[in-house]
């Protein structure tokens, strides 16, 4: 719970396979407000920004294009990261997923 994270995804193995490229990978983010959020999403490098209305008590799920925030390649460090700020308290869980894995953070 709170009101600011930061979030980025790593490469997920079946990526490196030719048959499954990259433009499968998907990331979703689920978040969740006991009161009225107004949620704001950001790549501080890229123009990219992104504003989620989250009801309260309620999930709501979206997905982010995966340019922004997807890492490809061990020991890379790369500008996608995301900003993710909140008007009031959030619960957040992503979830990077691509042909037969899955990655997620709470």
């Amino acid at each position: 719970m709170g009101t600011e994270f930061w979030l980025t995804a790593t490469q997920n193995i079946s990526d490196t396979n030719q048959n499954y490229p990259f433009d499968f990978a998907t990331f979703t983010i689920f978040i969740s407000a006991q009161q009225y959020a107004l949620v704001t999403i950001t790549n501080p490098n890229t123009s990219f920004t992104k504003t989620i209305t989250v009801p309260a008590g309620s999930l709501v799920i979206d997905s982010i294009p995966i340019s922004e925030c997807y890492n490809i390649g061990s020991g890379n460090i790369l500008n996608n990261g995301l900003k993710i700020t909140a008007s009031s308290e959030i619960a957040l869980y992503a979830s990077n997923q691509s042909w037969g894995c899955n990655d997620a953070s709470a």
